[in-house]
């Protein structure tokens, strides 16, 4: 009798123990998703607001939120991933020392994107806020930029529409990607993010404040050597910006844009008060 109570005390236990290890991985597994899950994209009209399509990550220590625009960047299956604000650091799309190097070789416009001292800062400088795994999953990505050549038109005209395909793996939106209007001499340097089909959705700030923010985008004005920017009460105040320093204007903010596996792990986590949201651990 004393056996046979022991062997059922024992199956007992070992049922309350599996019990427990049954509910703790069903809410584990309710709190994990693959970000692909909840890109704008994926969402469709389950889609509410930006808080939808918000991950975070580290950033120097600091949690970060990022917003997940589309599962499918250029065609191919990684996620693309926004910076939600805009960073306090502000740089130039040229220093002084480029921008002469740029005129006096005149190989490339000197608006041209790739190895503009942004691009080179966000390669070198900004990619190394992240952890080291973070670093890892960073994919090299295929962007659309100008050429940075001007074509020539018959009776004298020209334009600026070439493009051309290059391998970064943290870069600028374009302008055609934001849905910012571009003159007929301007290329088309990507395709339209759905997300952005409403303008507010473009506005962000800046240590607080609304703030315009640099595309990679070459912008034909009469002023020349200028490029897009977008900002804005409204996010309708698509405008340009010199790519050489003036000290008599703010310049523009940044948000860094790269891509991620759409497998890649996210998990609600409690960062801070106000409830969890979902990060990417290190």
């Amino acid at each position: 009798m004393l056996e046979y109570i022991g062997v059922s005390v024992l199956l007992l236990s070992i049922s309350v123990v599996c019990l427990y290890f049954n509910h703790r991985n069903t809410k584990e597994r309710e709190n994990q998703m693959l970000l692909r899950q909840i890109a704008y994209d994926s969402l469709g009209r389950t889609f509410s607001n930006p808080d939808d399509i918000r991950v975070y990550i580290r950033e120097k220590g600091i949690w970060q939120p990022f917003l997940v625009l589309t599962a499918n960047y250029m065609g191919s299956d990684r996620v693309l991933l926004l910076r939600m604000h805009i960073m306090d650091e502000s740089i130039e799309f040229l220093s002084p020392e480029t921008h002469e190097l740029r005129t006096s070789t005149n190989r490339r416009g000197i608006q041209y994107y790739p190895n503009s001292d942004i691009d080179i800062w966000l390669n070198t400088e900004y990619i190394n806020s992240f952890s080291q795994s973070i670093k890892e999953n960073i994919l090299t990505t295929e962007i659309v930029v100008w050429d940075g050549q001007r074509h020539e038109e018959p009776l004298g005209f020209w334009h600026q529409r070439g493009t051309e395909i290059v391998e970064k793996r943290v870069f600028l939106l374009s302008a055609a990607e934001v849905g910012a209007p571009v003159s007929r001499n301007d290329p088309v340097d990507g395709q339209f993010l759905a997300y952005f089909k409403r303008n507010d959705r473009l506005v962000t700030t800046q240590k607080g404040e609304i703030a315009a923010w640099w595309l990679r985008s070459v912008y034909s004005t009469v002023i020349g050597n200028t490029v897009a920017i977008i900002g804005g009460l409204d996010g309708e105040s698509f405008a340009f910006h010199t790519v050489n320093y003036n000290p008599f204007t703010n310049l523009p903010g940044m948000r860094p844009a790269f891509t991620l596996p759409s497998d890649t792990n996210i998990e609600l986590y409690a960062i801070g008060v106000g409830g969890k949201v979902y990060v990417i651990h290190n």
